[in-house]
């Protein structure tokens, strides 16, 4: 189990640097360019995300991310690969959810009560724990680490008096 709480962690603490890293090189992408650039990239990225809702929500096949043809414009990079397999997940997970109220109930009448059944085993939150617990550890050495200007990889100098 603590193999499995690892890989949990490593997976979602990846997904989490890599989000913030993308988020900053968006946002550095569009206070460096013209209204026009940044207006481009939006409807790019709308159509992009529109793209990725229908196919997963079941839409057509050709619908799915990176189907439309019309690129996302230099200013939006590529999303990293941890991000688009986030997106594949959650387009698995709520696959067939439509917007309305009806469907989304119907989903959580199916979804709920597993949940409630889980959540009720102690392993599941004895395991919840673990990985909550690593994961505030990663998240308070990291911001350690940015306040006081430390790489992650910096060794640490012992010789010194």
């Amino acid at each position: 189990a603590s193999n499995l709480a690892d890989e949990v962690v490593e997976t979602v603490d990846k997904l989490g640097v890599d989000s913030v890293e993308y988020a900053v090189n968006v946002l550095r992408g569009f206070s460096t360019n013209d209204e026009r650039s940044i207006v481009l990239a939006l409807r790019a990225l709308q159509s992009q995300l529109a793209a990725a809702s229908a196919y997963g929500a079941g839409g057509a096949k050709g619908s799915g991310p990176g189907a439309d043809p019309e690129p996302l414009n230099d200013l939006i990079p590529e999303a990293p690969e941890t991000l688009q397999r986030a997106g594949r997940v959650v387009g698995l997970l709520a696959g067939g959810i439509g917007t309305d109220e009806k469907s989304v109930a119907a989903y959580a009448d199916k979804f709920l009560p597993f949940a409630r059944k889980m959540l009720a085993e102690p392993r599941f939150r004895d395991f919840g724990r673990v990985i909550a617990g690593k994961l505030a550890d990663r998240l308070l050495t990291r911001t350690i680490r940015t306040v006081f200007g430390v790489s992650a990889g910096a060794p640490a100098d012992e010789n010194k008096t």
